[in-house]
């Protein structure tokens, strides 16, 4: 799998134990937009900012996910 892809960028361990979350997209478009709402959900919201963080490329290598040059996110928001 490519160093930087959505899925590498995703599929996070921390102290050798997996940090997995249950995420699902749901499309939906009208006459003038076209978008991809994800709900996550997890028993921990610091997996949530890990896998935000290394999307984004901010650890040691700087590197972004490569979705990010294919994709814009527009709005975002935490629920507990």
């Amino acid at each position: 799998m490519p160093k930087y892809s959505h899925v590498s960028k995703t599929d996070l361990n921390v102290g050798g134990k997996a940090i997995k979350i249950y995420k699902r997209s749901y499309p939906f478009s009208n006459k003038n937009e076209n978008r991809l709402f994800f709900k996550l959900f997890t028993c921990d919201p610091m997996r949530i900012n890990l896998q935000l963080e290394s999307t984004l490329g901010n650890y040691a290598e700087n590197k972004h996910d490569k979705m990010m040059e294919f994709s814009t996110p527009i709005t975002g928001s935490y629920n507990f």
